[in-house]
């Protein structure tokens, strides 16, 4: 790293640009989010991490040779990835605005998507407003207030996570991931109002459970981290007691461990960026007195159980 010249970011540009042209999509994601963490690497950022780099580099070495090993137009298509996804009829839903996160990816989009579940199947489907922010000097956080709601629905599209819908016509790709198409029409049937009965399936309080369900599955960590994954899945727990938030100045990372009654251990943990800065703020405050309900994603990692949260619910509004 510290032989290498900032010349490598115009570099990975003109790669990204070339794998556009060629069709390659995931190559073209790969080479700016290898571009992302030079950058971070070279302004000295907090969030840049060497073994992620690492990472990135070896996958991208490792794509490239099995582009290259290619026998067939239909392996050259499976490496190079799509560009779009294809959108498949999926009949009629009932969806529940949940939650709403903003994103900037490494690949150069930003954005905000929100999670809806399903009142009759209880599955999890996202839908994805985005815009490219490859050439914005600094690539600073851009917001998309009152834009207008997709499915020709008539409300701003933050207002989603106040209503229900009844989704004619949906579409939505393997990932469970919503079209805006013109053909899916949106009808607003009544107020959020979310109950438990709602996030049956979803809510917990013993973690013991929580593992078992979803993380405990044979096979899930050895799936190829580029293969197709089913829709983003997140989990309410509502934990019986915490213990203080502490702030790691090493790895600009805060972590919140909660505790079910049994004192079984989930780790909530928010890495430091300007975005999650407010986040941050708010988790350090928490305390026993009043516990809210975590909304988020659950992963293992050094063998620990750990959380990313989306959002906080405080117990009377789903109980």
């Amino acid at each position: 790293l510290s032989r290498t010249s900032p010349d490598v970011l115009d570099y990975l540009e003109r790669l990204a640009i070339i794998s556009h042209n060629a069709g390659l999509a995931r190559f073209e994601g790969y080479c700016r989010a290898l571009s992302d963490s030079y950058d971070r690497y070279f302004k000295r950022k907090a969030s840049f991490q060497t073994q992620e780099i690492m990472g990135q580099v070896a996958r991208l070495y490792r794509r490239s040779g099995l582009l290259l090993k290619a026998e067939s137009g239909a392996e050259v298509l499976r490496q190079a990835g799509e560009f779009r996804t294809d959108y498949l009829p999926v009949g009629d839903l009932d969806l529940i605005g949940i939650a709403m996160e903003h994103f900037q990816s490494q690949t150069g989009y930003e954005g905000e998507t929100i999670y809806f579940l399903e009142e009759n199947t209880k599955k999890w489907y996202t839908y994805t407003n985005a815009r490219p922010v490859f050439y914005e000097p600094g690539r600073g956080r851009g917001h998309l207030q009152k834009s207008q709601a997709p499915w020709g629905v008539n409300v701003f599209f933050q207002d989603l996570l106040k209503v229900r819908i009844h989704l004619s016509g949906a579409r939505c790709d393997e990932r469970r991931r919503l079209s805006s198409s013109q053909e899916s029409r949106g009808e607003v049937t009544g107020s959020q109002g979310l109950e438990l009965s709602d996030i049956e399936g979803w809510y917990y309080e013993d973690f013991e459970t929580l593992f078992r369900e979803r993380i405990e599955q044979p096979g899930k960590w050895l799936l190829d981290q580029d293969a197709p994954k089913s829709g983003v899945e997140l989990v309410y727990v509502q934990p019986d007691s915490c213990a203080k938030a502490e702030f790691s100045q090493t790895d600009q990372q805060l972590i919140l461990p909660l505790y079910d009654k049994a004192g079984r251990e989930l780790l909530v943990e928010v890495t430091y960026s300007k975005r999650e800065a407010d986040t941050i703020r708010y988790l350090e405050k928490i305390s026993e007195k009043k516990l809210p309900c975590f909304l988020g994603k659950i992963y293992l990692r050094d063998g620990r159980m750990r959380m990313y949260p989306v959002d906080v619910w405080d117990r009377p509004k789903i109980l």
